[in-house]
């Protein structure tokens, strides 16, 4: 595991092989946590809000679209199980 040593201002270096495996790029931001005693840095990307609602309601108008003839019921059960699904996903992620 590589060692990096904190600089002034608590500047790090990433390792190039980390860098490359997350395509991190000069001037991309990270969001740092605390972990118990260890800090986790994670990639992250900023979008515009305006935009991004526009592409929330395009991407539910076209499932509305697509699933009209679906009872509630059903797209309920089949929201809250891909809800669990991507959960899980997400916690087995950040827990490798």
């Amino acid at each position: 595991m590589p060692i990096v040593m904190a600089l002034r201002y608590g500047q790090v270096t990433l390792p190039k092989k980390f860098r490359e495996a997350l395509n991190i790029k000069e001037g991309d931001l990270l969001e740092a946590e605390l972990d118990g005693e260890k800090i986790v840095l994670t990639p992250k990307v900023l979008v515009n809000k305006d935009k991004a609602w526009e592409k929330v309601f395009r991407v539910l108008s076209e499932v509305h679209e697509k699933t009209k003839h679906i009872p509630p019921e059903e797209a309920e059960k089949d929201a809250l199980e891909l809800i669990k699904e991507t959960r899980r996903r997400e916690y087995a992620q950040g827990a490798s």
